[in-house]
C-alpha cells in the first residue's frame, strides 16, 4: 500500500496540479505533474464513473497505487503527480498498468 505521506488528499492540491501542471498521455492513462517545494512527491489517482461500477473503480485504483508503490524511487522528488484513468484501463493487468506509468515517467 502506498504510504500516506505520498498521497494527495485535498481537492485544492488536485486542482492546483490540474490548472498549473503539464499533462502527458499514454494508452489508457493520463498524467498531470507540477513542481512542488517539498522533498516528497504527492501522488493522486482519479478514476471516473465512466470506468465502471465502484468495485471496478476501486480495483483499478488499487492496481495503480500498487504500481506506483513498487516504482516510487523512479518519481522525481520535485513534482506532484495526478494520474487519471481513461476508459479501457479496467481491462489491463498490473504489469500493463506499470508499463504505462513507467512510459509516462520516461516522457517527463
Amino acid at each position: 500500500m502506498l504510504s500516506k505521506s505520498y498521497r494527495m488528499k485535498k481537492n485544492s492540491q488536485f486542482n492546483y496540479v490540474f490548472k498549473k501542471g503539464t499533462s502527458l498521455k499514454h494508452n489508457k492513462l493520463l498524467m498531470f505533474y507540477s513542481k512542488t517545494t517539498s522533498n516528497k512527491p504527492k501522488i493522486g489517482i482519479v478514476v471516473s464513473k465512466k470506468i465502471g461500477k465502484s468495485v471496478t473503480r476501486n480495483h483499478t485504483k488499487r492496481l495503480i497505487r500498487e504500481s506506483i508503490r513498487l516504482n516510487i524511487d523512479k518519481f522525481n522528488k520535485k513534482f506532484n503527480y495526478v494520474f487519471v484513468a481513461r476508459a479501457g484501463i479496467e481491462k489491463l493487468n498490473s504489469t500493463e498498468i506499470t508499463e504505462n506509468i513507467l512510459n509516462l515517467l520516461e516522457k517527463q
